[in-house]
């Protein structure tokens, strides 16, 4: 699960422009996921259920995995009291991008990933639905310096969104490179050695493709800059039954976003 916190303020005065106008739009979800969005008066708090699991084991260094997140989205400047709105039924909005990853290991401590989801998100207040879709490619290489490890990861993507009644779309491209470096410590929780990590990332939109589908309005962003650090084991431990291997701390900023980001670990090392 991750929760962001992001604040999109363009050349206008923020107080005058509404969170569409600010393109606070739904293309963000393969980027962002979940988060807290503020736009002037207007801020929507989004609740995201990430879920996965195995489809396919092909081989030891083969695999393809189901992808079925879905989001909630809650006019709420705050996460609490989102859990107990989407359980009563007073949502904004509502998404769902089921998809497919492929990910198998050409060379030892190299990992390839290629994945594509199509869903669709309804906008209960305006009573309208758009469909959203995104591909990516993913490497992922690691080394070891003692006990210590390091990461590097890179990703690119395409994503677009249709609003299904009036045709308009909207889209990008994203380049995405960091570098991780993970270290145990003295710690044990669960009965395992702690682990703690800090990592960087670089992200670059590209707002006109060329790829059909894709090609749309942009997105109103251009270059970010993620800083974060995690805490977790170098294996998943079983957590109130539950796998869990790493919990992360991201800060984003660049262009006009500011965001604060919880998640599973170094973002570039998983789907």
């Amino acid at each position: 699960m991750a929760l962001t916190v992001a604040v999109n303020a363009g050349a206008q005065d923020v107080a005058t422009r509404s969170i569409e106008e600010l393109n606070l739009s739904y293309v963000y979800a393969p980027i962002f996921g979940t988060g807290i969005y503020h736009a002037g008066a207007e801020q929507t708090t989004v609740l995201k259920i990430p879920a996965n699991g195995y489809l396919l084991n092909q081989s030891e260094d083969a695999e393809i995995f189901w992808l079925l997140p879905v989001t909630f989205g809650v006019r709420r400047a705050a996460i609490e009291g989102v859990i107990d709105d989407v359980l009563e039924g007073e949502l904004h909005d509502m998404t769902f991008m089921p998809g497919v990853a492929r990910r198998f290991e050409p060379a030892a401590r190299w990992q390839l990933s290629a994945s594509a989801q199509l869903g669709v998100a309804h906008d209960f207040t305006l009573n309208t639905s758009r469909t959203l879709y995104t591909s990516a490619l993913r490497a992922t290489h690691w080394w070891l310096q003692g006990e210590r490890r390091w990461t590097w990861g890179s990703r690119v993507r395409l994503a677009g969104q249709n609003k299904l009644v009036e045709g308009k779309r909207q889209g990008f491209g994203l380049l995405e490179t960091g570098i991780e470096w993970d270290t145990p410590t003295d710690y044990q929780l669960f009965g395992e050695p702690l682990h703690v990590s800090i990592y960087g990332i670089a992200q670059y939109f590209i707002q006109h493709t060329g790829i059909k589908g894709v090609e749309g309005e942009p997105i109103g962003s251009r270059n970010l800059y993620n800083l974060g650090f995690s805490l977790g084991w170098a294996e998943p431990v079983e957590v109130l039954g539950v796998p869990v291997d790493r919990v992360g701390m991201t800060f984003i900023g660049g262009d006009d976003v500011r965001a604060l980001s919880f998640n599973l670990g170094f973002p570039l090392a998983s789907d």
